[in-house]
């Protein structure tokens, strides 16, 4: 693996804008423009996928409340 020096650290140039960037400035916007209730169910149908959580475990959650 190569190391770079300092000066080589110093001479690279990296784009203003990239795919990530434009990307996460459109999320951005777009979260901003959600009603808190909106936001709430996001956030349920979120960690239902992260946690894999059911129906049934889901009342006994805190993190829905």
């Amino acid at each position: 693996m190569k190391r770079f020096s300092d000066s080589e650290l110093n001479e690279l140039e990296y784009p203003d804008e990239t795919f990530g960037s434009i990307a996460a400035r459109e999320a951005r916007v777009k979260g901003n423009r959600l009603t808190r209730q909106e936001r709430e169910e996001h956030f349920r149908a979120a960690m239902k996928l992260i946690c894999g959580v059911d129906e049934a475990t889901e009342a006994k959650s805190t993190w829905l409340k």
